[in-house]
């Protein structure tokens, strides 16, 4: 999904219940690294500046019986910005990888299962 264009933006704002908008720009407001992993730091000669991927969600209910509004944000690190005497670079932060809780996953089911299956007549001797 792309960005909208000014044109669709603006189309999408007269829709927009003046209560939700307000929300969409209070939480636009917070939604930025800044207000999740702090200021940037500067270290004598060093600035780090931290860098994220900030979102933010909302959603209007109406209903015979009720109503409703509320939204949410999510901040995920992807790194931070050096500055110094040898210039500016960006450091990425390592990402967790998902294969060991995909393989918790399973094993932890096929011991489910295991523990769960009815036990074997024996045969006497």
């Amino acid at each position: 999904m792309g960005r909208l264009m000014n044109a669709e933006a603006e189309a999408l704002q007269k829709d927009i219940p003046p209560q939700l908008a307000e929300l969409a720009e209070a939480i636009g407001k917070k939604a930025n690294a800044t207000a999740v992993f702090g200021a940037p730091i500067v270290d004598r000669e060093r600035t780090v500046i931290p860098v994220a991927q900030a979102r933010f969600g909302l959603g209007l209910g109406d209903g015979l019986i009720a109503k409703g509004l509320g939204g949410g944000m999510t901040a995920k690190p992807l790194g931070f910005i050096v500055i110094d005497g040898s210039g500016v670079r960006f450091q990425r932060t390592p990402q967790p990888s998902l294969a060991p809780l995909a393989f918790g996953v399973v094993l932890g089911l096929a011991i489910a299962m295991r523990l769960m299956r009815p036990p074997r007549a024996r045969l006497a001797r």
